[in-house]
């Protein structure tokens, strides 16, 4: 009986996890690569980028996920090569997922003010969790033995992951659509197969308006930005706008499907999304977001905060032309 029960909450969690969403950051351009491998390169710069989001603070054992990247853009090939590396820990038992991708993209030119990228990301994870917290029936059976005879539970596992993109983009207009985990790998920890659905990705927005320098430099712009997002039976919806008053960067989000209700006591509404990032020397920026809580939850999760650090380097000479994407910069 014992062993029935212990397996059966076992066997759900897992399942769960295996069908867990992937993680979601609220400034998604601050990582672009992870949103869509079409923006790798994109700046026309070399890039690295760096975020830390600690979702629900106040739920011991929530969620926290961090993301490093690099990319650099080839003029002459009009290509960008890049990738990232990000860990993924949630819920209890410290059930983590490592994974690293690289990615590429090319630029094709319409016109001098416009193109279309696609781009492609090849990655390899690790995924596991700590057994140690668990107890097994048999443990319980031996008078509380510290380990259990029972092997059909897996510490971890490995797989290949593949995502691709495209984008559109002009001087004051982007939209792309990604999808990832096209080969729905495996990530079963009990050895019943259990494969990773596919994620898609809808993504763009426009720039109402965009004052310059003499040198180019953007003084000041306004933005109004969208993301729709589906995996599985789950989908969520973002949508914003980003005030750029050099070199301060307000933006403001609303995430849910309001006019979609799961059941009639339960309104699809998560949360209220603001963020405030400062920009020094057209290359580093640095950027800070607060997910308020609107739905159920309430805000005795804690809410969320979001931390990026993005630097950029010229690696072109400054008189050459380069087509550039309006969408934000974080």
């Amino acid at each position: 009986m014992y062993r029935l029960l212990i397996y059966a909450i076992v066997y759900i969690f897992l399942v769960k996890v295996a069908h867990s969403q992937d993680p979601q950051f609220s400034q998604p351009y601050a990582s672009a690569l992870y949103l869509n491998p079409a923006f790798t390169g994109d700046t026309k710069k070399n890039r690295m980028a760096f975020t830390y989001r600690n979702q629900w603070s106040a739920i011991e054992n929530g969620f926290s996920s961090y993301i490093a990247s690099y990319d650099h853009y080839f003029r002459k090939r009009n290509s960008g090569f890049g990738g990232y590396l990000m860990y993924d820990q949630s819920g209890l038992n410290g059930y983590r997922v490592t994974g690293l991708n690289v990615s590429y993209s090319y630029d094709a030119k319409i016109d001098r003010w416009s193109g279309i990228k696609g781009g492609l990301s090849l990655g390899y994870s690790f995924l596991g969790f700590d057994q140690a917290d668990l107890l097994f029936a048999d443990q319980i059976i031996r008078d509380g033995s510290p380990s259990s005879i029972e092997n059909s539970i897996q510490d971890n596992t490995s797989y290949l992951d593949m995502s691709a993109g495209v984008l559109y983009y002009n001087s004051f207009i982007w939209a792309g659509v990604s999808a990832s985990h096209l080969n729905n790998p495996n990530i079963s920890l009990t050895g019943v197969e259990q494969r990773l659905p596919m994620k898609f990705s809808f993504h763009g927005g426009v720039k109402l308006w965009n004052k310059t320098s003499s040198k180019g430099k953007e003084l000041e712009s306004l933005s109004v930005v969208t993301h729709y997002k589906f995996q599985s039976t789950w989908d969520q919806l973002d949508i914003g706008a980003y005030y750029n008053y050099s070199p301060i960067i307000i933006g403001i989000w609303y995430r849910g499907i309001p006019f979609k209700n799961y059941d009639k006591d339960f309104s699809n509404h998560e949360s209220i999304i603001v963020m405030l990032g400062l920009e020094y020397s057209n290359q580093l920026r640095i950027g800070y977001s607060y997910d308020i809580t609107i739905s159920k939850l309430t805000m005795s999760s804690g809410g969320s905060h979001e931390i990026s650090i993005i630097y950029e380097w010229p690696n072109v000479r400054k008189n050459s032309y380069r087509r550039r994407i309006a969408c934000p910069k974080f």
